[in-house]
């Protein structure tokens, strides 16, 4: 009802989020900033609408020496005698270089209630291909919602929560560190970046971004490749930027996903002051901790030029997009006819919306290692591209020529072009053709 407290409202869903933020003024500041939300959401006359908004400030601190030379500006207050507020903070905690963790609103996934029951195979088939649909699309949701997790638990350093959510038989290849078999070897791993629970004056942040993920269709497998910005150092040392990219694998385990292959191929790492400019071998297999066996690939960090190999196909040219038969409602009763329509119509949209998502983020890393064919093999006949100020570009033959121009050789030694793809918001309009 109009004037009803939002706050007196029974939140209906939570959410963890990141937020990366730049400040500045110019000619007389620049600040970065880095923090966890903790978010309420409620459906309000069949509209949602935030209910609690809740960020922890990991960190604000002048671009001057970044993170590792600079305190915190303000100590995550930001109460004003001019603009007092109607309550004070519900927590009071430490921001860098000291420590806090923001508490999880959800619970390991190993430990949520057991799966649904499967599906009957006497179920009336329309409804039985409606529900397989749904479950896929689950599927890669809870994929996506594992690997943001995974980034929450590596900047904490909460080893045992991150090790759970690895399969019993699994493997660990950070870099060229070498390979770590099963969960012991995974929690052994953890400890080369410190002990469990990250200790003041350190920063270990993870940023997990830009999943392109494919489910089998039994539902059972499932593989992505993400892509990991780190914010790395102790106080009083050098910072370090790191940025790589996940080519990982899950199993389906008594109805929860886990991660059964755990690849992240170093791009760059580079300390904070002087940037990528010259970039920084990788790191290299540890002896006080050491793998179980070798790399599986042998490559340097930038400026070496390396493709992790892509478990994917061209979206557009593989052969891979998704191609649903028709739903069949012969056998349906006439009353449930336009019920059934009306869902499969939903559920294409949410499918056409995960497809949109990841050619996106197949541009993004078709861009980063200047796969220019593929780039432009994304795009429709007609396609136009307009990048900055260029102007604009008709067609896939001068898309492709535009964007050879910018590494007309590829991507060789000593060149870097990530293009970090990520934060989408997608709408399909009616008719479901144009999004």
């Amino acid at each position: 009802p109009p004037g009803l407290s939002l706050r007196r409202m029974r939140p209906a869903a939570k959410a963890r989020w990141r937020a990366v933020v730049m400040t500045g003024q110019l000619g007389e500041s620049a600040t970065w900033g880095e923090g966890t939300y903790e978010n309420e959401y409620v459906k309000h006359d069949g509209v949602w609408k935030l209910s609690k908004v809740h960020w922890y400030q990991t960190f604000m601190v002048p671009y001057a020496g970044g993170w590792t030379k600079n305190k915190d500006i303000n100590g995550g207050v930001y109460v004003s005698k001019e603009f007092p507020p109607d309550r004070p903070p519900t927590v009071k905690y430490d921001v860098w270089p000291g420590v806090h963790i923001p508490a999880f609103h959800y619970t390991n996934p190993v430990a949520k209630d057991p799966p649904a029951a499967p599906v009957d195979a006497t179920s009336d088939a329309a409804v039985a291909q409606l529900r397989k649909r749904i479950g896929l699309l689950r599927d890669a949701d809870e994929i996506e919602n594992l690997i943001s997790m995974y980034g929450y638990y590596l900047d904490k350093q909460k080893w045992d929560l991150l090790t759970d959510l690895f399969s019993e038989e699994c493997s660990l290849e950070i870099s060229q560190r070498g390979v770590y078999f099963g969960k012991q070897g995974v929690r052994r791993a953890m400890e080369l970046f410190g002990p469990q629970n990250i200790e003041p004056d350190h920063l270990h942040n993870h940023i997990q971004m830009q999943p392109f993920i494919n489910v089998a269709s039994d539902g059972q497998r499932a593989w992505a490749r993400s892509r990991a910005l780190s914010q790395l150092g102790t106080f009083g040392r050098p910072g370090v930027w790191g940025d790589g990219v996940y080519e990982n694998e899950f199993i389906k385990e008594q109805g929860v996903w886990k991660i059964r292959k755990d690849h992240v191929y170093t791009t760059f790492f580079a300390f904070y002051d002087e940037g990528w400019m010259n970039g920084r071998a990788p790191p290299k297999a540890s002896q006080a901790i050491p793998p179980d066996a070798p790399p599986t690939e042998v490559y340097g960090g930038y400026p070496d030029v390396y493709v992790p190999p892509f478990h994917f196909k061209n979206p557009v040219t593989g052969g891979e997009q998704r191609a649903q038969p028709a739903l069949s409602l012969a056998q349906v009763p006439a009353q449930a006819r336009s019920t059934l329509a009306r869902l499969e119509q939903k559920v294409t949209q949410l499918e056409d919306e995960h497809d949109i998502e990841n050619l996106q983020r197949a541009f993004g890393f078709y861009v980063d290692k200047a796969k220019w064919q593929d780039v432009a093999d994304l795009f429709a006949e007609d396609a136009t591209l307009e990048m900055g100020g260029s102007g604009v570009f008709v067609g896939k033959a001068r898309i492709l020529q535009f964007m050879t121009r910018l590494a007309p050789n590829g991507l060789e030694s000593g060149r870097l072009l990530n293009h970090l793809q990520l934060h989408p918001v997608v709408h399909d309009a009616p008719g479901g053709s144009t999004a």
